[in-house]
């Protein structure tokens, strides 16, 4: 039986498109089970709940401040903008900027090895109008 161009050139486009969907679906996902408006958090660190976390106020662009965060005494989170807020921009005092460094460290110590800072937080410790 002879199978004109238009039938062939149709097999060989099917056949193109299934062959990756065949491969990939080897493939065993990997899944996740989260419940319904549940946020999946990373582990406790607790090494850093027996280190030593201190930090420094620091100047940033424009006559603004930032700070830098240390364990053990290496650096590590160097912020010189507001988190959890657009732009480039430094908080507007000295007293800001240490109120949401020890904030940080405080989470930290809490076992947040890269602890986060809501718009809330900020608002709450007066660090933003």
């Amino acid at each position: 039986m002879k199978m004109n161009n238009a039938k062939l050139s149709g097999v060989l486009a099917l056949c193109i498109l299934l062959l990756p969907c065949m491969f990939f679906a080897q493939i065993k996902p990997v899944q996740f089970k989260l419940q319904k408006n549940t946020k999946q958090l990373p582990a406790a660190d607790t090494s850093l709940q027996k280190a030593i976390i201190s930090y420094t106020i620091i100047p940033a662009k424009n006559s603004t401040w930032g700070y830098n965060i240390y364990v053990d005494g290496k650096l590590r989170i160097h912020q010189l903008t507001i988190p959890a807020m657009p732009g480039n921009e430094g908080f507007a005092s000295k007293k800001s900027a240490e109120k949401v460094a020890e904030k940080v460290t405080e989470k930290m110590r809490k076992g947040e090895s890269l602890p986060t800072i809501t718009v809330e937080e900020l608002k709450t410790l007066k660090a933003i109008e």
